[in-house]
């Protein structure tokens, strides 16, 4: 395993007036409402929730296996199927680590003015279960989403699902890729031609061997295949949409791609780079032009999920 990883997703679920409801209410983030971002088998993710009253100290952390509650606070996952109509079992989401900030802080004392519910913004990083329901191709099950805390729930928010949402981690504020060693590369140390890389991600789906909600993943590795990715080199390239079969010299050697071990839904994916690179400038002051990347590597899915990272390499 290499560096530490720093995983933290803000996932949008839905905006409301808390003071017009009772109980706990998710609330929208940077990345927009619901449906836009959907629950995946596996994914670790943060949800912010308004409306929950304070917790002890402020922040609570769990070890695996991970509890369905922590710091009197719970989440729970129910699904129906279309068409037929009848429920699935209900899910108890795993839940990480708990954190709030208060809104109300004076700007005199930097003080907390107040600590009622409805200053506070708490942050819930969760494992969404890797037995929840998906059906991508057709209609996938009716899903919805609860917070509890000390037995009062609040609404159940509707949210959409999808069989992967894949995102490349960020490690120490550039993408998570690592030398065969486990060091991150950094402009001190470019790779080279044929190099063996390793690449961190979450949000690739479930693998055809379910892992136990909550807990660690297993060694050996559970093998995950669904993905498709490129290389696309250039001066100052940006990350694109991959293509499920890259021209020659394109496409990476894939050795690896699954869970890792040791980790709560976190994928890695071994590959080595081409034996040559095509012609391209090195990074840095090159004439009257800047170069800041010159490989970009693009991940996609079947499912129509994708991301990329740009990155130099050493001509």
């Amino acid at each position: 395993m290499g560096p530490r990883l720093s995983i933290i997703l803000f996932l949008a679920v839905a905006i409301f007036n808390v003071n017009a409801q009772t109980g706990p209410a998710l609330v929208g983030s940077s990345y927009g409402a619901p449906p836009a971002i959907p629950l995946v088998p596996g994914q670790v993710t943060t949800f912010w929730v308004a409306g929950l009253n304070q917790i002890p100290g402020a922040a609570a952390q769990a070890t695996p296996p991970l509890p369905p509650r922590l710091a009197g606070i719970s989440l729970q996952i129910s699904q129906l199927t279309y068409g037929k109509g009848f429920p699935l079992p209900t899910l108890q989401v795993p839940i990480l680590s708990i954190a709030q900030s208060n809104g109300c802080t004076s700007p005199l004392t930097g003080q907390p003015a107040s600590t009622a519910a409805f200053c506070l913004m708490t942050a819930i990083t969760v494992q969404i279960p890797w037995e929840l329901v998906v059906d991508p191709f057709t209609q996938p099950p009716y899903t919805t989403l609860t917070v509890t805390q000390d037995g009062v729930a609040g609404p159940a928010i509707n949210v959409r699902t999808a069989h992967d949402q894949v995102h490349i981690l960020t490690c120490s504020n550039q993408p998570c890729i690592t030398h065969a060693d486990g060091s991150l590369i950094t402009s001190d140390t470019l790779p080279v031609a044929g190099e063996i890389l390793t690449m961190y991600l979450i949000g690739l789906g479930a693998p055809n061997l379910l892992p136990t909600t909550g807990q660690v993943s297993p060694t050996p590795a559970l093998v995950e295949n669904q993905f498709f990715i490129d290389l696309v080199f250039g001066a100052n390239v940006g990350p694109g949409t991959a293509v499920m079969n890259p021209p020659a010299g394109q496409s990476p050697k894939v050795l690896f791609s699954g869970l890792t071990p040791g980790q709560i839904g976190l994928y890695q994916i071994n590959f080595q780079l081409p034996a040559t690179f095509p012609s391209i400038p090195p990074c840095g002051i090159n004439g009257n032009l800047t170069v800041t990347s010159n490989l970009a590597i693009n991940i996609g899915t079947p499912y129509y999920s994708h991301d990329g990272v740009a990155i130099c390499v050493q001509p």
